[in-house]
């Protein structure tokens, strides 16, 4: 196997050939080059999908081709694989209130958890060990297009050689495009224009996120202790967390369109309204190391109270509160005007917004969970606007039935081709409401049993 990575060391990936439209919710913060790609910068969040996520159909057709009970195998291998066994797929499903410092009401709410490492996960050892032990190529290698020898077949990976900055072709058997859910649909859409097969299937189309923020603060009637919600420690080692979250039973969407959405509960030490700090702290994110300037240092002093609660909920100091904060990750259904287009001077169009409807969808949740727990809190206020991007974005080359609602099938080869593949957070026709890490792996390792089956009929050079 030959593994083409942008760089050898992690640094952020900024690419300069997108215009992002729709209102300027661009994340790319969260995307990384170097050996393990952007895992270099995913904290290894760990969460599942729910069954209404998986089967079943929606207005484009049905969700996943693939059956949940075939997902949770897949998961349970990921796990395995990604926390040397420590945590299992038992760990990771909804609970009743037991570890809900507010009383919760379990005819319609369950606690979803959230599971994470202290330390942050990347794939770069997996790569590194796989390379001295069994032969894995790792090159440095900018992939631009792949080039077909006829309209069903790949012949190479065409790009730019980073160690010598010229233009050569990696020629190989089969090719796996996994350079993430915005990555791999520019490779597949520079590639129709050489591979006609190509020009038929939406590519690039139904692009998704899940809309993340602080939407609202609440005083409570009685202090309480969440530190058993967002910091216990959990595995043999004790070395992962888990966070739990609050979400509507299955049989309950309804009240929110039919949406996931997760709630968590943080402490908070005051009633104000997070809207001018939550702009400062994205500013801060682009300094990536730089010095902070003395007038962001001086707005930093005015924000002190709700910097102290950020720091609070990232090192767990403080857990018990009068006050909280509500941080909600909102489940996106596919829309066919967010997508990535390929535009007339070579550069990327990358149109993602958060449309009326997720707002709705969202206010309609947190108006049950108020509804139905209104004797813990005294009263809270609700700060629109305040949702962004969920840096997950997902679905432009999704997995169908079929080559009119989607890009590959439920072997994730192309649609119309031989020999192309894709095992990306791209494939993902929904993704739930909050990290697409752990599915992404349990797609990936599926993938990976689909090319071995391919690998008894045919002996490929490379992949």
């Amino acid at each position: 196997m030959t593994l083409l990575e942008q760089g050898t060391a992690p640094a952020p990936l900024v690419p300069t050939d997108e215009t992002w439209e729709g209102g300027g919710l661009k994340s790319t913060f969260t995307r990384g080059e170097g050996v393990g790609g952007s895992s270099n910068y995913w904290h290894g969040g760990l969460i599942t999908l729910d069954r209404s996520d998986v089967e079943g159909a929606f207005s484009g057709g049905s969700k996943f081709p693939i059956s949940y009970e075939e997902l949770n195998r897949y998961y349970a291998r990921a796990l395995a694989l990604m926390t040397d066994g420590e945590i299992t797929l038992a760990d990771l499903q909804p609970r009743t209130s037991r570890e809900a410092p507010l009383p919760l009401d379990e005819t319609h709410f369950e606690l979803k958890p959230l599971v994470f490492p202290s330390i942050p996960f990347s794939t770069r050892p997996m790569l590194e060990r796989a390379e001295s032990e069994h032969g894995l190529e790792i090159v440095l290698f900018q992939v631009e297009r792949l080039v077909f020898a006829n309209s069903g077949v790949a012949a190479a990976a065409e790009g730019i050689d980073l160690r010598t900055g010229s233009r050569r072709q990696i020629a190989a058997d089969l090719f796996v495009v996994c350079a993430g859910g915005i990555g791999s649909p520019k490779i597949l859409l520079r590639t129709v224009s050489a591979a006609p097969t190509l020009a038929r299937l939406p590519i690039g189309r139904n692009l998704i996120d899940h809309p993340t923020g602080f939407v609202f603060k609440a005083r409570l009637r009685r202090r309480v202790n969440l530190k058993s919600m967002f910091g216990a420690r959990c595995g043999r080692s004790g070395r992962f967390r888990r966070r739990w979250g609050i979400k509507l039973r299955p049989e309950h969407l309804g009240v929110s369109a039919e949406r996931n959405h997760v709630l968590y509960l943080r402490p908070a030490f005051s009633m104000r309204n997070p809207r001018d700090y939550n702009a400062l702290k994205n500013k801060l994110v682009g300094y990536r190391g730089r010095s902070v300037s003395l007038w962001d240092k001086l707005r930093l002093l005015r924000y002190f109270d709700l910097l102290v609660e950020a720091v609070n909920f990232r090192w767990g100091l403080v857990s018990s509160v009068s006050h909280v904060a509500g941080f909600v990750f909102a489940e996106q259904l596919p829309d066919s005007t967010d997508r990535i287009s390929l535009r007339s001077d070579g550069n990327y169009a990358v149109h993602w917004t958060i449309r009326p409807d997720d707002e709705t969808s969202l206010r309609q949740f947190l108006t049950a969970f108020f509804e139905r727990h209104a004797e813990s809190f005294r009263d809270y206020v609700f700060f629109p606007g305040l949702l962004d991007s969920g840096a997950h974005h997902s679905g432009a080359c999704r997995m169908a039935d079929n080559p009119a609602d989607g890009v590959v099938d439920e072997g994730f080869r192309v649609f119309g081709t031989q020999n192309v593949f894709v095992a990306d957070a791209s494939v993902l026709a929904f993704h739930g409401h909050a990290n697409t890490g752990l599915t992404i792996a349990a797609m990936a390792l599926r993938c990976c049993d689909v090319l071995r089956a391919d690998a008894d009929h045919h002996a490929p050079r490379a992949t």
